[in-house]
């Protein structure tokens, strides 16, 4: 297990907010690889902590196709913390960047979302470019 994972992993048994933001803190592409995908996962899905978006970002970098479900999942969730677009945004821009049939097929889904913001971002999305 190398050093981010094993960091990741105790922040997660330990629900330690603050050791889960200083790991993310650093730069993703340099910090993170597609070993970290599964542990990001779990993290992303769990509601001990504020950092969904940095995750999401994160993942967004790796374009691991692993993480769709989670993303998507997420997506989804009621985050108390929470208000505004960032993560419906940035989980659009990350299931872009995986760009595959799978990724492409739930932001085509996204279009018929009866939120607005989703919708319209969705399809903003599929016009452009990876």
């Amino acid at each position: 297990m190398d050093d981010m994972l094993e960091k990741l992993v105790l922040a997660r048994q330990n629900k330690d907010a603050s050791a889960l933001e200083r790991l993310l803190a650093f730069d993703n592409e340099n910090m993170f690889s597609r070993s970290h995908t599964n542990i990001l996962c779990q993290l992303f899905l769990e509601d001990w902590h504020e950092n969904h978006e940095d995750i999401l970002m994160t993942l967004g970098t790796l374009k691991d196709p692993a993480s769709i479900q989670s993303i998507v999942q997420c997506m989804k969730s009621k985050l108390n913390y929470y208000t505004g677009n960032d993560i419906p945004r940035n989980a659009i821009w990350a299931l872009r960047t995986i760009n595959t049939t799978d990724s492409i097929k739930e932001i085509e889904f996204l279009t018929t979302s009866p939120d607005d913001f989703i919708r319209e971002h969705a399809l903003m999305n599929l016009s452009q470019s990876p």
